[in-house]
């Protein structure tokens, strides 16, 4: 009967420390929703919202997602700029801005598909 006890003791205190060891961690599990995240002052102008308006000034989107920062075109290397020119549009050097081409093609679609 004394090493039934023994056994039943020392179950009981093992069994009572691994829920102790454990307690904070699961308490800090079950209550995660409810943390509020740290406002880190030093960051709050590096990233802002993208917002797209129409042509009449109204509102149309919000990029939340991604957060974005203003650049200024004179900072970005000319050398980015023309890799970016060369990917979207590899005449643009010889149209200055209006392909007239691409410009019908465009016309033409969105008339046959209703836009």
């Amino acid at each position: 009967m004394t090493r039934l006890a023994a056994v039943m003791i020392a179950g009981a205190m093992f069994i009572a420390a691994t829920v102790t060891a454990m307690a904070p961690r699961v308490w800090g599990i079950l209550n995660s929703h409810s943390q509020v995240p740290p406002v880190l002052t030093g960051f709050s102008g590096l990233a802002e919202r993208s917002y797209v308006f129409d042509e009449t000034g109204a509102q149309i989107g919000v990029y939340q997602l991604e957060n974005s920062q203003i650049l200024n075109i004179d900072k970005i290397p000319v050398d980015v700029v023309a890799t970016i020119l060369a990917l979207e549009d590899n005449e643009f050097n010889r149209h200055k801005g209006v392909n007239l081409r691409s410009f019908t093609r465009a016309i033409l679609s969105n008339t046959q598909s209703g836009a």
